[in-house]
């Protein structure tokens, strides 16, 4: 039951990412949540900035996925979760620094930032709880 608990948490971690992709695209107005970069405006065009935030999430949303179902043994069985789910939160907190605005609500930075810190946590410090979930 844990193991689908945390299968779940990191599914929807992935998936929180696909906002930042709907927010460059413009498929949604989101009012004041947009894909511009005040860390990349004075090198990069709106458009460029809008591409960036796109890659960036959209890659980060696939890693997340593939962190997820690797997480729960379903592919890439022969290697550790480890590695995606190091890439999933480099690139979320990357994604969140130079895109603050691309997520649609405040409650989304926090259980981003959250699910990060534990992973990180799990690789870096102690995966026994995560190895144990029975």
């Amino acid at each position: 039951m844990s193991n689908l608990v945390v299968f779940i948490v990191l599914l929807v971690h992935g998936i929180g990412h696909l906002q930042g992709v709907v927010v460059a695209l413009g498929l949604k107005d989101f009012g004041k949540w947009h894909s511009r970069s005040r860390l990349l405006e004075k090198w990069l065009s709106p458009a460029s900035q809008r591409t960036v935030c796109f890659t960036l999430f959209m890659i980060t949303a696939i890693i997340a996925l593939v962190f997820a179902l690797c997480f729960q043994g379903l592919v890439l069985t022969n290697i550790s979760w480890k590695l995606p789910g190091f890439l999933t939160a480099t690139l979320s907190f990357i994604s969140m620094a130079l895109y603050p605005k691309a997520f649609a609500m405040f409650f989304n930075h926090i259980g981003a930032v959250s699910v990060n810190l534990i992973i990180y946590y799990a690789i870096f410090i102690s995966d026994e709880w995560l190895v144990n979930l029975s």
